[in-house]
């Protein structure tokens, strides 16, 4: 990871629970302190059961 400039994540609303996007973050991204990649998430579907604002809150959240 510390080669990579730029992460795109297309269907970023994936990057919950436990799904693939959500256990990049976690195992790669966070352990790379220095020269992490900034990140583009892509999503059309941030919308299902909660509100938009709940869950950009929570797909903003997986990122920190």
């Amino acid at each position: 990871m510390d080669k990579v400039n730029l992460l795109i994540f297309d269907e970023c609303h994936h990057a919950t629970n436990d799904e693939p996007y959500k256990k990049i973050m976690d195992d790669f991204y966070r352990s790379v302190r220095s020269s992490r990649p900034r990140v583009l998430g892509l999503t059309a579907s941030i919308t299902g059961k909660k509100s938009i604002q709940i869950n950009l809150k929570k797909l903003l959240n997986n990122s920190k």
